[in-house]
């Protein structure tokens, strides 16, 4: 899975931005939303994440939780690549 794009859009009358991000070459959405909610939290609780799509471009969209957009690159590069702990390997 590789990231396309990633920016953020003012929501109107409010001071919140929706972060939108656009992934490809997904091969089961299932672990992308997992992945997803394992970094961002699980909605309606953690977050407001939604995600939509098909084949193998998905778009992904939140506003909460409340991140730059450099700390959102961040998440979805930890969500695309999760590091593998030691004691999974063993």
């Amino acid at each position: 899975m590789q990231i396309k794009t990633v920016f953020q859009e003012a929501i109107a009358d409010s001071e919140d931005l929706l972060t939108i991000a656009v992934i490809t070459n997904v091969t089961s959405h299932c672990i992308l939303a997992r992945q997803l909610m394992d970094v961002l939290g699980k909605p309606p609780i953690h977050s407001d994440l939604e995600i939509l799509g098909s084949d193998g471009t998905w778009t992904i969209a939140w506003s909460q939780p409340k991140l730059t957009l450099e700390a959102a690159i961040a998440a979805l590069n930890q969500a695309l690549a999760p590091m593998i702990s030691e004691t999974s390997t063993r």
